[in-house]
């Protein structure tokens, strides 16, 4: 039995909400701009707490990729298209 969301504009939906979903880079870049220099020689936890952020966005850009590629096939399928 089909799933009655599963049509072209279901996806093209989700696939809207997922481009358009950008808090998550503007927290970061929020982050990032209060961030208090150390005048420390030798402190890194600035450095720690960027490349933290980093790894925040890097995978919630990996989450959006793989939720895409879910997206495309869902897609192919709703237009009846062999995704290979």
């Amino acid at each position: 039995m089909q799933d009655q969301r599963l049509t072209v504009s279901y996806v093209v939906e989700q696939i809207e909400k997922i481009a358009a979903q950008t808090d998550h880079l503007y927290a970061a870049i929020n982050a990032l701009k209060e961030m208090e220099n150390s005048s420390v020689p030798g402190d890194m936890s600035g450095h720690a707490k960027a490349e933290a952020l980093a790894e925040i966005v890097k995978s919630r850009e990996t989450t959006n990729q793989q939720l895409l590629s879910v997206y495309t096939t869902m897609l192919h399928l709703a237009m009846n298209i062999d995704p290979n």
